[in-house]
């Protein structure tokens, strides 16, 4: 988040929370992907999935809860709406009017056409 804070808002002038999150997706891997991390010295932003409970340092803990509800649920809405919320904490704002995730079944079967996005069954 420090990277954050410090290489990307002071350089930037945002419209609306739409104009962030869209510059926001542009930087992070034109920009913020394309360093490396001097104590891990991997690619940032890097991410490690484990098994067990997730850990978050540094995000409060009702957005960290939020933004992992996101991700394990993926899909492009779920992705969308994980950088939402992201954005404007980074940006010191409320994170209104932001869709609450969409949660799938552990099981299930996708399909970008179902008016759902997903159905237990094949007879659904």
């Amino acid at each position: 988040m420090k990277y954050v804070k410090g290489n990307f808002l002071p350089t930037r002038q945002f419209r609306d929370m739409a104009d962030l999150n869209a510059q926001v997706r542009d930087w992070v891997p034109q920009v913020a992907g394309q360093r490396i991390h001097g104590t891990t010295r991997l690619r940032t932003p890097h991410m490690c999935l484990q098994e067990g409970k997730p850990r978050w340092q540094g995000l409060p803990d009702g957005l960290a809860r939020r933004l992992h509800i996101y991700y394990v649920n993926g899909g492009q809405l779920n992705i969308d709406g994980f950088y939402a919320p992201l954005s404007a904490h980074v940006a010191g704002k409320a994170a209104s009017g932001i869709a609450d995730p969409i949660m799938f079944p552990t099981s299930h079967i996708y399909h970008p056409d179902h008016p759902g996005l997903v159905f237990d069954s094949p007879t659904t």
